[in-house]
């Protein structure tokens, strides 16, 4: 048995939103184009599978995350201080290995 001394222990929040449910359909639905067997799942909002069914836009319903709401604040993860700058850059490329014949 393993104990967690409390600043090792994880630390966050739920995700904000509704907690609703989601919608469930009759189970045993079989796609609808002709001579496929394929039974849908019970969250699968249409009368097709995934191969037969139609091409349509995707919207994405989750929120989008604002900037500052993005950034960490947690005081456990190092990050670089604002003053190192971009970091080291690329040494030149070696050139060909001792040896080798071109």
């Amino acid at each position: 048995m393993s104990t967690m001394s409390p600043e090792r222990a994880l630390r966050g929040r739920m995700a904000p939103g509704d907690a609703r449910s989601s919608q469930v359909h009759e189970t045993g639905r079989v796609c609808e184009e002709p001579a496929c067997e394929t039974v849908l799942s019970i969250y699968n909002a249409t009368g097709w599978c995934w191969q037969h069914e139609q091409p349509h836009a995707y919207v994405l319903q989750a929120p989008r995350k604002r900037r500052k709401d993005a950034k960490d604040t947690s005081p456990d993860t190092p990050g670089p201080s604002p003053e190192a700058g971009p970091g080291p850059r690329p040494g030149p490329r070696p050139g060909p290995r001792p040896g080798r014949t071109s």
